[in-house]
């Protein structure tokens, strides 16, 4: 239904993240790169909302009552991921990454990314 925001109640949010990168691994200049982080999540707290709950015919005005509406639904998502970059080539460089994201919808259903990139200087 319509509603409009008034407010928020209690809320806390928290996140994380630990990475660790070494470089000249295989090659001199390349580098290799592990993460996990856990994303922002609010994990107390609400959006208080009001609406319309009701039409008083009498007067011909809406009644309005305040809801809360939670904001920590779902389990909590967690990302790791992997990353290595090639060793400069000309004024290039070129990295591949995987990424999984565990409980990365509100039914806990996991995710999985590939990403190729790259950059050149001109």
């Amino acid at each position: 239904g319509e509603g409009f925001l008034t407010g928020a109640r209690g809320l806390t949010t928290t996140q994380a993240a630990l990475g660790v990168t070494a470089g000249s691994v295989f090659a001199p200049g390349d580098a290799l790169r592990f993460s996990a982080s856990q994303p922002l999540q609010a994990v107390a707290g609400a959006f208080l909302v009001t609406a319309p709950s009701a039409f008083d015919a009498q007067s011909g005005a809406f009644v309005l009552t305040e809801r809360a509406a939670p904001l920590t639904d779902g389990p909590r998502a967690v990302d790791f991921e992997a990353s290595y970059t090639f060793a400069s080539f000309g004024a290039g460089t070129l990295s591949v990454s995987a990424a999984r994201q565990l409980n990365a919808g509100p039914s806990g259903e996991d995710a999985t990314l590939a990403l190729v990139q790259g950059s050149f200087g001109f």
